[in-house]
This record gives structure tokens, C-alpha cells and sequence, in this order.
């Protein structure tokens, strides 16, 4: 079901019947959502306006991997560099991918009219830390993952960003890879980090950060989040480093967010838009990346959470923000994304 936060009546979208269970993992405007139609494969990008659909990998071959043998994914987070099919303009996907044991890769592929008939083999590659011959992998965990000015950029839970431009070769798309350290304050005393987006800002970066309290030791899990802070990640050409600056609500007024992995946005000027609030709205997606809950066959045993979903609003000269949650049930075939028409 597709909700509008403007209205909050129910929007009548409809996804093909053969992905009417299938698992979101991202969106892109106008109308574009990945979907993966069996929870596990099938990724496909479709366009619930024009009803377009473009077949998007489940196999991919690793690069280093001498046998170029294809090897099965699960896609949980993807971008794309521009829209689809537009005319004299090339398109290039990116996602994180688990399913291949250790730490989550990531994955690039062009999408071309072909995929409209045929399913594309993907190009997967570990996070390269180094160059020439004292390069190496490093097992970093990819949370989030967005294109900006020209390169894919992943965040890491350790909230380095990995920026990677897409070059293409002789029949294999090529990564060529830049770490980008960071640094920032520690976390609020006492809180943890429940998720980390995404989205580009002013000409920028910016990551926004949900904490919760610990979980009490009757607790099965943490409760909601309990904050939400915004951080400005300023990197300058050549460099491999960047500060994430804490942005306080006075520095924040009339930004609308949406935060979610795959999905994140920042609109600087909202006006119009059902006359939303200035603030940061975010969805429970503590489970899309939840791999036991995406191989689980059995419908009726996937409860993908969807309580924790929330918008803050900016007070004047607050710290602190104050907030407004929606309690929805668990759902059977994905956690919750933003659709943006």
C-alpha cells in the first residue's frame, strides 16, 4: 500500500501481480522503485506510471575472481546515476549486495532497452583500500548508498564514504575507488546508532544519524529512535578526508528530509508539497538488510518491522526535536521506502 505523509490517505499505485509480494529496496523519481519479485531474486526496476519494467541482476561475476563465474546476490539498497532510457544519456546502477558471505559488496551495471527482455550479469567488487600493488580489500559494512556529481557514494557503518566512478572497459564496467576517511563528535552519552543515510545536500554531503537507548534487560530490542542528528560531510577536491559537522535545528530551517537506505532526500524548498512541515521524516528499515528474514520462504513467518516510523520536526532553538510516530503493523514482504512521483 502506498501512503501519501501529505494526506495520509492510501495512493491507488499498483506494482505488476507477479511482484505484488515482492521485497523494496530503493526508488528513484519519477515514479522508478526496485523490487525484488522473490524476496531473494528477481530484482527488477519498474515504473508504476508508465508501467515500464527493466529486468536488473541477480547473478554477478567478481572482479579478481579468475573463474568469472556468476554468482547469485541480494540486492538491500540500490542508486542510480540518472533515469532511465532517457534519450542520449547513459544510466549505470549501483547497489549493495549480501548473499556472498562476509561483509556486503557492491555491484554496478548498466541499464540499457535490452534489459527490458533480457536479465544483465552484474559487476561486483570489494572495497579497495590502496592503489597499484599495495592495494587491498578492506571488509567494510555498506549501509547507505547515493550518486552525486558523477560517482556512486557508499557510506560505511564506520561512516567513511567509499566514492566510486564508473568506467567502462572492454565488455566489463570498471570501478575506480577512493576511500574518504572521516571524522565526528561521539555519539550522544548513552545512545546508540540504530541507522545511518545518505543524501546529497547544498552541493554537498549530508548523513543523518538515528540513535535509540540501549535496550532495558527484559527488552527483546531497542525501542524507537530517540534522536535524530544531521551532519554536513564537507570533502574537497583530491582529498580523502572529510569532518562530519553537527547541524543544529537553527541551521536547519524550512529543510524537508526523507531518510531511508536507497531512498534518502533532501528538498531545500518544500513549499507546496501538501504543506508539509520543514523536518525529517524516516521509516523503519531496521530489517531490510535482515538476510534470514529475505531467505525466509514462509510468508507467514517474515515480519519485517514497521513500527518505528516517524517525522521530526525542526524546533526553533532546540536541541532536541520533537516528534510524531506511526505505529504500522509488521508487514510479510518488505520493509517500507519512499516513492517519489
Amino acid at each position: 500500500m502506498f501512503v501519501c505523509i501529505g494526506c495520509g490517505g492510501p495512493h491507488h499505485l499498483r506494482v505488476p501481480e507477479e511482484f505484488a509480494a515482492g521485497r523494496f529496496f530503493g526508488s528513484y523519481p519519477p515514479g522508478w522503485v526496485f523490487l525484488a519479485g522473490a524476496q531473494a531474486s528477481n530484482h527488477a526496476l519498474i515504473n508504476l506510471y508508465t508501467r515500464t519494467r527493466l529486468l536488473i541482476p541477480d547473478f554477478l561475476t567478481m572482479t579478481g575472481d579468475a573463474t568469472r563465474q556468476p554468482r547469485q546476490m541480494v540486492m538491500v539498497a540500490a542508486a542510480l546515476s540518472a533515469e532511465p532510457l532517457a534519450p542520449g544519456k547513459a544510466c549505470f546502477g549501483a547497489a549493495i549486495v549480501h548473499g556472498l558471505g562476509g561483509a556486503p559488496v557492491f555491484a554496478l551495471w548498466a541499464l540499457v532497452r535490452a534489459a527490458r527482455h533480457e536479465r544483465p550479469v552484474a559487476h561486483g567488487f570489494h572495497v579497495t583500500v590502496g592503489e597499484g600493488a599495495g592495494a587491498g580489500h578492506q571488509q567494510l559494512f555498506l549501509e547507505d548508498v547515493a550518486y552525486h556529481r558523477g560517482a556512486f557514494y557508499f557510506l560505511t557503518s564506520q561512516e567513511q564514504l567509499v566514492a566510486v566512478h564508473v568506467v567502462e572497459g572492454s565488455g566489463r564496467l570498471l570501478a575506480r575507488q577512493q576511500l574518504i576517511e572521516h571524522r565526528r563528535p561521539a555519539n550522544p552519552q548513552g545512545l546508540l546508532v540504530s541507522g545511518r543515510y545518505l543524501l546529497a545536500s547544498r552541493g554537498g554531503w549530508a548523513m543523518v544519524v538515528r540513535y535509540h537507548w540501549p535496550p532495558l534487560p527484559d527488552d527483546r530490542e531497542p525501542g524507537p529512535a530517540r534522536r535524530l542528528t544531521m551532519y554536513r560531510g564537507d570533502i574537497h577536491d583530491g582529498e580523502a578526508f572529510t569532518t562530519w559537522t553537527e547541524l543544529h535545528p537553527e541551521s536547519l530551517q524550512g529543510l524537508l528530509v526523507f531518510a531511508a537506505r536507497g531512498c534518502s532526500r533532501l528538498i531545500e524548498d518544500p513549499s507546496g508539497l501538501h504543506n508539509l512541515p520543514a523536518g525529517v521524516h524516516y521509516l523503519d528499515d531496521r530489517d531490510a538488510g535482515d538476510m534470514d528474514m529475505i531467505y525466509q520462504e514462509n510468508p507467514n513467518l517474515r515480519k519485517y518491522r514497521c513500527s518505528d516510523t516517524c517525522g521530526f520536526g525542526w524546533p526553533p532553538a532546540a536541541i532536541h526535536f520533537y516528534a510524531t510516530w506511526v505505529n504500522y503493523p509488521p508487514s510479510s514482504y518488505s520493509s517500507p521506502i519512499w516513492f517519489f512521483p
